[in-house]
């Protein structure tokens, strides 16, 4: 998409609902039973925090960054 159109925002927008979906289900866990621990109790972190929730939360914030900049670069193009 973004190539071919060179349109960002469709694809950044796509890409929060993603990435937000997974940060809303880990932050809702609790309410529908979910868990991100494997069978045997462990749960992957990187500095204490889940590696899902890191990468998934550095995804987010950097697509977000990326469609604010977007944005305000076409404001400055008009």
């Amino acid at each position: 998409m973004v190539w071919v159109k060179k349109e960002t925002k469709i694809s950044a927008i796509l890409s929060l609902i993603i990435t937000g979906g997974f940060l809303l289900a880990f932050i809702l866990r609790e309410f529908y039973g979910g868990s991100m621990r494997y069978l045997d109790g462990s749960e992957k972190t990187l500095l204490g925090i889940n590696i899902g929730v890191l990468g998934f939360g550095i995804a987010f914030i950097l697509v977000f960054l990326t469609l604010f900049i977007d944005s305000i670069m076409q404001v400055s193009n008009k």
